[in-house]
């Protein structure tokens, strides 16, 4: 708990710094906790050194080269699990710790390693060493460890082959590694694993040893992906086969000589993989399925304890076998072979593989359709067919053209077995064919049905986006097939009233009237609540329809359900739907017919028949939800079936319909009767309730107080209140009923009404007296209610003009305040923050302003030893109205705010900063010299402090623009020893910033010094020098980095991207564009697997076509800035701003009439032209006044896109 407190954390104790006085104490519990060999011990220390709040301080700091030293000089004799703790909470990567010390920590651990007797703890020291290698990285030394250890293992060999054989598979290919992890499968059986773990485990190792030998083999001799993909395609592709088919021979007789030596655990996945490898290189196949055929015949018969790696090994040679026989230069003879094999096993051991499909999938294969429909058709007459295999059989036929028997056997899949959704998307298409739409329509519609929700969601989704795109919306941009996944949609769905908003988009974007034809569908087949939830969102979708036959045509598609619905909700809701849409019908314009009588008629149809429990009050919200109606009849009607529902409904809904009667009595000016509705209910509600209204009737009560006000009942609104108050006896439900009176006096006076207490001043009077009396007896948690309802009077008396409100406010504030602040406790803050809003409204800024100091200035102690301290809620009211001037305050206030910021700086933790930060609106101008003294005055306090003194510098950079200060007090404290790496980082980075190039280079050479493969350090020196005039030594530099970094194998996409924009932004233009190209390359490769991959790729085109425009490359430079357009895909945006690149580098064009035939001889070479170049060179034309010539380019630009509206527009 001690040490939760002092790192701000705790009960109602959570802050994001650590107070300096406890800095120094939580380093010395570190240090003394990670000697100790008790867990509790170094789990404390763990927490506290790896919180981030103690990562940010100089203890810290501290702290961690403390603990490196005592790791290094006793990493030889310290415990295990103190040495695992070490580990874990340094960190001993490149980047973050010198070599000299990685390489100390390495040595210390290999010799204890290679001293351990301990079984466990040499496994336990060799996952640490290994770690550390892992950490630098030392490939090569973790390799060798890893065989060293392997060789040595008093445990668990296994585990460290396979952490060798990993490793190993992932490296570049060599004869020795070959060998090696041939040498390593045996390696990896445990010595008293079970026996079908073994098989397992030999199985996996040949998979993957084949797997990933291939990859590298093939990777090996192709050679260097750049200089690949630098060939033409065809060479690229040919090269490519080349390389596998070798790899494949050499690999094939590699894994037939490790089968003929290996134990009989492993050959025969050995002999599997030679088998699969030769089959592929063009082998002798019918040595192959011979071959194949004796490891399946060797696999024992199927049992009822067969593992499962039996079945593994039969399938797989199965798959050999037929893989072999179908080559295309195979004889049809190995083809039969294997077939007989098959079938051979099917007659002797049916269950022990799924024959039947190995058999179909080698004919599929061979491609003999006559003796598949044969066997196909025997396996059904025998009844020993699935239904798989019948669909088998009907895509059989359609193939061979036989469309109405394939469709025949579909039809009586479907009525024993339910066809995919695939499935019966194939057997509407051959009812196409067969021109039976009928058939058809619901052959799609099934296919539907069979489909998850969300998959249809999702094609409502794409129709929506199809629908919204410019010129979309036009007849016949709805197909049939979305109509009927709407429907079904709509039908099937769990909530279907959530897809009503995509609905309404749909049709407002196309006006296809059809689309409103499926919404009959989101009613029937529900329950009651989601039905009326979907008929209360509906008429979102009516009230777009402004055409009187759209509304026929879809009362029609209404009627045509209403004659198939069995259910009394369905046939409810159709009625009511149907309703909607006629009412709609009859407000549209140059209406005919009698639409009204037909609303009114379906209306009270609904009310018909037998109710579901619970319905009534669901037909109440829903008609309650229909708000007021524009025809009286319908008004009439639907106020008379709420007064029906609420004298029928049940009693526990009887508030609820209440309620919604009246509501809908509000809306049609009864207020009187909607009053009496509410009170009824709540007195029969009370009376069933022994006399005391319940919590569930707060809503109810609520709403007839609002409507009493609304009439101006405020009496009969306080008696009803006060009756009820004296009737509650539970506490919970007495405060929220006096809360409910406070607010009903204060909505009184709000609206100038009278209640008992007088009306006015006298009522002001009189509830000020009430609330501020109880402010003072009422328990905590009901304080707080008061003091908030004590500034809402005060506001309101201010709003009604109550001249006196302004003086006892003051009073308030002055007098009762400090006293009363007292009981708010931890709450103390937030509460006197709300009092200065309302001290803001009633007497102004200054006068909150002025009480804001005044508390800060009296603040108790305490409450910053919890961290609660009031600037913490007061600083954004202090900054919004110092802002505004503080006048007279000025001089109170200052010492205040420089406190507060001294704090904030001493303590690296902005509890508010709208203040102190120039950029801020409520930044305090008059200030800005004092907070510059206050950050320097924190340097001078603590100038070998490397956390403060950069925090601060930062402060004075960012936060008051104080540039040079900054950079001067990271100075001063490099000179004083004390600037570590991260500092003198910030300080070179702020001196390039600040154009001091020259006296950025001493600090990002020593910095390389330390950390030679951090390639920030190294881009930044390339820029200063770049910037002093020292090209040749940048560009040195950049060369330099580029070598190491390949030949470290750390050339990834980001690496190449970073040097190519210091390249470009360095003007070394033609290593720019080199590096773009291989980043690019990269980014192909393997850019699509990142969200971000179009900007990225748009981003190294636009780059790449800047550098080739700068090298005089100008149809390279257009072609890469055509690329990024294209690239950007449907992104309109994007794509905006790719053409805008585009036309930039178009109008680096000089002689635009060369490069035009340039591009027309391309076009020739080619075939290939591109509307998008034409179009801009068009445009560039006109803007050069050459009309002429920017016709004929527009004109072969609309040949190439007829439907680009810009083109058309130039023309």
């Amino acid at each position: 708990a001690a040490v939760h407190h002092a790192l701000g954390r705790g009960w109602q104790l959570n802050d994001n710094a650590i107070d300096a006085q406890w800095q120094q104490p939580l380093a010395r519990v570190v240090r003394r906790c990670a000697q100790s060999d008790a867990p509790e011990a170094l789990q404390i220390a763990g927490e506290v050194f790896g919180s981030w709040q103690f990562r940010r301080t100089d203890a810290w700091k501290e702290i961690q080269s403390a603990l490196r030293g005592d790791f290094l000089g006793a990493a030889a004799t310290m415990s295990l699990r103190r040495l695992g703790a070490y580990l874990t909470w340094l960190s001993w990567h490149r980047n973050s710790v010198d070599q000299s010390a990685w390489q100390q920590a390495r040595d210390a651990l290999r010799a204890r390693f290679d001293r351990a007797a301990d079984p466990s703890a040499q496994q336990v020291l060799g996952g640490h060493l290994l770690a550390l290698l892992d950490a630098w990285p030392e490939k090569t030394q973790a390799l060798a460890f890893l065989r060293h250890w392997l060789a040595v293992a008093k445990t668990a060999p296994e585990s460290v082959a396979a952490k060798l054989f990993q490793r190993q598979l992932t490296g570049d290919w060599t004869a020795a590694l070959e060998d090696e992890v041939f040498a390593l499968v045996p390696r990896l059986q445990p010595e008293r694993a079970e026996p079908i773990r073994r098989g397992e485990i030999a199985a996996a190792a040949a998979r993957q040893l084949a797997d990933r030998l291939l990859a590298i083999r093939v990777r090996a001799a192709l050679g260097p992906v750049e200089q690949l993909e630098k060939l033409p395609r065809t060479e690229r592709r040919d090269r490519t086969e080349r390389a596998r088919k070798a790899a494949r021979q050499a690999l094939a007789a590699r894994f037939g000589a490790a089968a003929a030596a290996a134990s009989k655990l492993h050959r025969p996945w050995f002999v599997l993989e030679q088998l699969g490898f030769d089959a592929e290189a063009g082998g002798d196949r019918s040595i192959t399925v011979q071959r194949a055929a004796e490891l399946l015949d060797a696999v024992p018969g199927r049992g009822d304890d067969e593992p499962s790696l039996n079945r593994i090994l039969r399938a797989r040679s199965a798959v050999t076998m037929a893989y072999a026989a179908t080559r295309r230069d195979t004889a049809a003879t190995v083809g039969d072979t294997v077939l007989a094999h098959l079938q051979r096993h099917l007659a002797a051991d049916p269950k022990a593989l799924d024959w039947r499909r190995e058999i179909f999938r080698l004919l599929v294969a061979l491609d003999r359709t006559d003796e598949l429909t044969a066997l196909l058709q025997k396996w059904i007459d025998a009844g020993e067919a699935q239904s798989e295999w019948r669909v088998a059989l009907g895509y059989l036929m359609a193939e061979r053209g036989k469309v109405a028997q394939a469709a025949a056997v579909f039809e009586r899949v479907e009525k024993v077995d339910e066809l995919s959704a695939e499935d019966y998307r194939t057997l509407a298409t051959w009812y196409l064919v067969l021109g039976d739409d009928a058939h058809r329509a619901t052959a799609q519609e099934r296919s539907f049905e069979v489909s998850a929700e969300y998959q249809l969601g999702r094609r409502l989704q794409r129709l929506r986006g199809r629908l919204n795109r410019p010129g979309a919306g036009l007849s016949g941009a709805v197909a049939t097939e979305d109509l009927a996944a709407l429907r079904v949609l709509l039908r099937k769905a769990s909530y279907p009233a959530n897809y009503v908003w995509q609905v309404r988009s749909a049709y407002q974007s196309s006006k296809e009237f059809r689309i409103l034809g499926t919404l009959p569908y989101g009613v029937i087949g529900h329950t009651t609540g989601r039905a009326y939830e979907f008929l209360a969102r509906v008429g979102q979708v009516i009230s777009q329809v402004h055409e009187e036959a759209t509304c026929d045509s879809l009362i029609e598609a209404i009627a045509k359900l209403r004659a198939t619905a069995a259910r009394g909700v369905d046939r409810r809701g159709l009625l009511l739907l149907t309703s909607q849409v006629e009412a709609r019908a009859a407000e549209v314009r140059n209406a005919s017919g009698p639409h009204l009588d037909r609303a009114l008629e379906a209306l009270r149809g609904a009310a018909q028949g037998q109710w579901e429990p619970g319905e009534r009050a669901a037909m109440a919200d829903y008609l309650q939800s229909l708000g007021r109606m524009r025809h009286q009849s319908l008004g009439e009607e639907q106020l008379r079936q709420l007064s029906q529902l609420f004298a029928q409904v049940e009693p526990d809904d009887r508030l609820q319909v209440a309620r919604a009667l009246a509501q809908t009595q509000w809306r049609y000016e009864y207020r009187d009767q909607a009053i009496d509705t509410l009170i009824a209910a709540l007195d029969d509600c009370r009376t069933r309730h022994d006399g005391v209204l319940p919590a569930t009737s707060h809503a109810v009560f609520d709403t007839v107080l609002k409507y009493l006000r609304e009439r101006r009942q405020f009496a009969r609104g306080e008696a009803l209140l006060t009756s009820e108050l004296a009737r509650q006896t539970l506490l919970p439900q007495r405060l929220w009923f006096v809360g409910r009176l406070d607010s009903h006096y204060i909505e009184c006076l709000r609206k100038r009404g009278e209640v008992s207490l007088g009306s006015g001043v006298r009522l002001y009077r009189a509830l000020l007296a009430r609330l501020s009396e109880r402010l003072w007896r009422e328990p905590w948690i009901v304080l707080q209610a008061k003091f908030d309802g004590l500034c809402r009077l005060h506001d309101v008396a201010h709003e009604v003009g109550i001249t006196a409100a302004r003086r006892d406010l003051r009073a308030f504030a002055d007098r009762q305040v400090p006293e009363l602040a007292e009981r708010f406790l931890l709450d103390r803050g937030a509460k006197l923050s709300r009092l200065a809003t309302t001290l803001d409204k009633v007497l102004g800024g200054r006068v909150a302003l002025e009480f804001l100091v005044r508390e800060l200035e009296t603040e108790p102690t305490w409450l910053r030893s919890v961290h609660r301290e009031q600037w913490r809620a007061f600083h954004y009211q202090v900054a919004k109205f110092a802002h505004a001037g503080a006048g007279s305050l000025t001089g109170r206030l200052r010492p205040l705010v420089l406190g507060e910021l001294r704090r904030d700086l001493e303590r690296m933790n902005w509890r508010g900063s709208e203040m102190f930060f120039k950029n801020n609106r409520w930044f305090w101008h008059g200030g800005a010299g004092d907070f510059a003294e206050v950050a320097r005055s924190v340097i001078a306090a603590h100038p070998k402090s490397e956390a403060r003194v950069t925090y601060v510098a930062r402060y004075l950079w960012n936060g008051l623009g104080e540039r040079e200060a900054a950079i001067t007090a990271l100075r001063d404290l490099d000179r004083s020893g004390a600037l570590l790496e991260g500092g003198r980082w910030q300080l070179a980075n702020w001196l390039i910033e600040s154009r001091q190039h020259a006296e950025a280079i001493p600090y990002l050479v020593a910095l390389i010094g330390a950390r030679r493969d951090r390639l920030d350090y190294r881009i930044a020196l390339v820029r200063a020098r770049q910037r002093t005039g020292d090209r040749k030594g940048a560009e040195e530099l950049l060369l330099a980095t580029a070598k190491r970094w390949e030949d470290k194998h750390w050339w990834h996409e980001h690496t190449i991207a970073e040097l190519a924009k210091i390249a470009f932004d360095c003007g070394f233009f033609d290593h720019a564009a080199s590096w773009y190209e291989a980043a690019l390359r990269t980014n192909e490769r393997l850019g699509g697997r990142r969200w971000n991959w179009r900007h990225t790729r748009t981003s190294y085109y636009g780059f790449l076509a800047r550098s080739l425009a700068k090298l005089g490359k100008v149809d390279e430079s257009i072609d890469a800035a055509a690329a990024a357009v294209v690239t950007w895909g449907d992104n309109q945006r994007q794509r905006n701003e790719a053409i805008a690149s585009l036309r930039a580098a178009l109008r680096e064009i000089g002689d635009l009439d060369a490069y035009v035939a340039r591009w027309d001889a391309k076009v020739a070479r080619t075939g290939l032209d591109a509307p998008l170049i034409r179009k801009s060179v068009g445009i560039l034309y006109l803007d050069r006044g050459a009309t002429r010539q920017a016709i004929a380019q527009l004109r072969k630009a609309r040949e190439l896109q007829p439907a680009d509206d810009e083109v058309h527009t130039r023309l």
